[in-house]
């Protein structure tokens, strides 16, 4: 139960925490209403805990959190790689998730946020 709940929360804070960096680093209304009239979407990636995110596209290269755009209509596929101590553990905001390599597919018909998640695995696992 104690597990359960700190999963709610982690999951909780990480909802808070996409919403208001997004805002934060000047994702406007405006901006987003100008992209959806272009033939243009961005798309944000964040990262909670230690690790890299590569996409099969040029722009989202894995050691920081990146910013890219892509035509509307394109397929992105951004793929996890945890640090040493940590393990992948989810993905928030993918059109789908590969369950076998947990690879994120997003469609770029507008603008999103995708956020991968790393969890530190417990020192007796290492």
């Amino acid at each position: 139960m104690k597990n359960k709940i700190i999963l709610i929360g982690a999951i909780g804070a990480m909802v808070f925490i996409v919403f208001f960096v997004g805002r934060y680093y000047g994702v406007s209304s405006q901006t987003l209403e100008n992209e959806q009239q272009s033939e243009n979407s961005a798309l944000n990636v964040y990262k909670v805990g230690e690790g890299d995110v590569l996409s099969d596209k040029e722009g989202i290269d894995g050691e920081s959190e990146g910013f890219q755009v892509y035509k509307n209509g394109e397929d992105v596929f951004l793929t996890p790689y945890p640090t040493e101590g940590f393990y992948f553990y989810s993905w928030v905001g993918c059109n789908g998730v590969y369950a076998f390599n947990n690879i994120c597919w997003v469609s770029m018909n507008e603008s999103k946020t995708v956020t991968a998640v790393f969890e530190q695995l417990d020192k007796k696992d290492n």
